[in-house]
């Protein structure tokens, strides 16, 4: 049937390099439903991939230093910005506990009933000394 087509699709949507939708439209079975809900997705990873690319260049270009951590205070990632004013670099840092790098700026600014209130898009701001 056409499910190796729409399986192309999907992978092809999930890494973010599907081609313009002209030229995979021909290949769709002929579902107006099936077409319809391709190209609602397509719209939504169109639109999330400009956003990302977006915050990534806010994040790469802010002067405020920046550290992303994951729901246990590991960092993922951090800004130049960031690089700059501690100067780590950012392979001592990823993977890291943020308690571990900055224990005293952790305890202070991590109210110990957090960790229970923390929510996947929560954040926290630390006041770095001057």
């Amino acid at each position: 049937m056409h499910s190796s087509i729409i399986s192309s699709i999907i992978d092809h949507l999930i890494q973010g390099t599907l081609p313009d939708m002209s030229e995979w439209e021909e290949q769709v079975p002929e579902d107006a439903h099936l077409r319809e809900k391709i190209q609602e997705l397509y719209s939504i990873v169109h639109t999330r991939s400009q956003t990302c690319r977006r915050m990534e260049a806010i994040f790469t270009s802010s002067p405020q230093p920046i550290i992303i951590t994951d729901e246990k205070y590991q960092i993922c990632s951090v800004n130049p910005a960031f690089l700059s004013m501690s100067r780590f670099f950012e392979s001592e840092l990823i993977g890291q506990d943020l308690s571990v790098i900055l224990p005293s700026l952790y305890h202070a600014a991590i109210d110990p009933s957090h960790d229970e209130k923390r929510g996947e898009n929560d954040y926290l701001t630390i006041d770095f000394p001057s």
